[in-house]
């Protein structure tokens, strides 16, 4: 597990956000790194932030890399569908169908 030293400034908006921000997958990783800065780690940590050892251990380098403004960021993958560039003619053909109906 890597050895991270928290400032005490994040320390604060981690114990903070770890409650109160909107977005419960941040409130999620706020969790797991207030586990982690009280040195706890491997299974245990998985086991009471309720996560896989893969996304822990690619939380911390994140934060490691990056500090809190990469574990901010939530890119969840959106596939974007081939029909994306149709979809005003699709709107329009099922309004009409719907008008002559």
């Amino acid at each position: 597990m890597l050895k991270i030293n928290y400032p005490d400034s994040d320390l604060q908006i981690i114990q903070h956000d770890r409650h109160h921000h909107e977005h419960p997958a941040i409130r999620k990783r706020m969790t797991i790194l207030a586990l982690h800065s009280q040195d706890i780690i491997g299974e245990q940590l998985g086991q009471l932030a309720a996560a896989a050892h893969n996304t822990v251990y690619a939380l911390l380098r994140y934060y490691r890399d990056g500090g809190l403004k990469n574990v901010y960021q939530y890119d969840k993958h959106k596939p974007v569908s081939q029909l994306e560039e149709y979809s005003e003619q699709i709107v329009g053909c099922v309004r009409n169908l719907l008008i002559e109906s």
